[in-house]
């Protein structure tokens, strides 16, 4: 790559922290993103191949959330958000469905990082087995 352009997608707050982008079958990114300003989830969905347009969603604004965010789409198109609670720790997972004209969580998951690991015992490594998000 010897020359390329950048564009400003969003610009109004303290925005942009922490992104992550996934293209979907049709090759336009969705990019999710912690909003620092407003210690919320967002996610900016492209309107063409190059992003020089697009929809910005608020996902989330329950906590101190957004942090450390990644990003699958599904074979179908519906996008996948996994992202942390700072503030409680938990992971939140959000599966979403976009409308006409707006987008809806499909499912939102808390999973609780705190846990007394000594009262269980292991039976056995999830440690290296791949596992795919259902369509």
């Amino acid at each position: 790559c010897t020359s390329g352009s950048g564009v400003s997608l969003v610009t109004v707050g303290a925005v942009g922290d922490e992104p992550a982008v996934a293209l979907g079958v049709d090759g336009i990114p969705i990019i999710s993103y912690y909003a620092s300003g407003a210690s919320a989830l967002r996610t900016f969905v492209c309107d063409d191949t190059g992003c020089t347009s697009g929809t910005d969603y608020v996902l989330d604004t329950a906590g101190n959330v957004g942090h450390y965010t990644d990003i699958v789409e599904r074979p179908n198109g519906s996008p996948v958000i996994v992202y942390q609670d700072v503030l409680t720790s938990d992971v939140k997972l959000a599966s979403l469905v976009f409308g006409a004209t707006s987008v809806a969580f499909e499912s939102l998951a808390r999973i609780s990082l705190t846990r007394n690991c000594a009262s269980r015992p292991r039976t056995g490594s999830r440690r290296g087995r791949a596992r795919s998000v259902p369509a």
